[in-house]
């Protein structure tokens, strides 16, 4: 493979976890091995982010999805980040996320986008994670898109022990801009580098 160095690990967030997942799956299909020795996942957990509602805005022409944009952003930015965090921190973070176009969003998400599909890609998931790979999933306490049970839930299903769940307080679904020493300690932690 190209790009793998002696020890590989995955650090994703929400859908991005989805998509590593999807990776770990092929990689294993196609009986590759060794590759990846551990993840890191943030902000991740049985339950579809966004449900229904989302499938039924996902139908939108993205122009549509732009002008809703303005509209959702104090909704968003409540389950985004949790009630302490800086204003600056939420305005700086929200003028980046206005460069993410929609039609790219719906693309990101366009696979795991609903319950169905959602369950669907985690089970496809949990077959690309073997026993020597090292999983740990770091949560915001209160994340407005995956309470904590439903990151311990899937932590479960995964044969994930409960040290290898970091709950992050004072933090949402963002913990890795809203308290990143602490993210980037646990990550160091978990990649054995601290």
């Amino acid at each position: 493979m190209k790009y793998k160095k002696s020890e590989n690990y995955i650090v994703s967030h929400c859908y991005g976890v989805i998509h590593s997942m999807r990776l770990l799956k092929r990689l294993r299909s196609e009986n590759i091995h060794g590759v990846v020795q551990g993840c890191v996942f943030i902000s991740i957990g049985v339950n579809c982010p966004v449900g229904s509602s989302a499938s039924t805005l996902s139908m939108l022409p993205s122009f549509a999805l732009e002008w809703l944009r303005p509209l959702a952003r104090s909704s968003s930015n409540a389950k985004l980040f949790a009630p302490q965090t800086s204003p600056d921190l939420i305005a700086f973070e929200n003028s980046i996320s206005n460069n993410n176009r929609m039609y790219m969003m719906k693309v990101i998400g366009a696979d795991c986008s609903n319950t169905e599909s959602w369950t669907h890609w985690l089970q496809e998931g949990k077959e690309g994670i073997g026993d020597d790979i090292k999983v740990d999933f770091i949560i915001g306490e209160s994340d407005g898109f995956f309470p904590v049970s439903s990151t311990q839930e899937l932590c479960v299903q995964y044969g994930v022990s409960e040290e290898r769940l970091h709950v992050i307080s004072d933090a949402a679904h963002l913990p890795m801009l809203e308290k990143p020493d602490i993210v980037c300690s646990i990550i160091k932690k978990c990649i054995g580098i601290e």
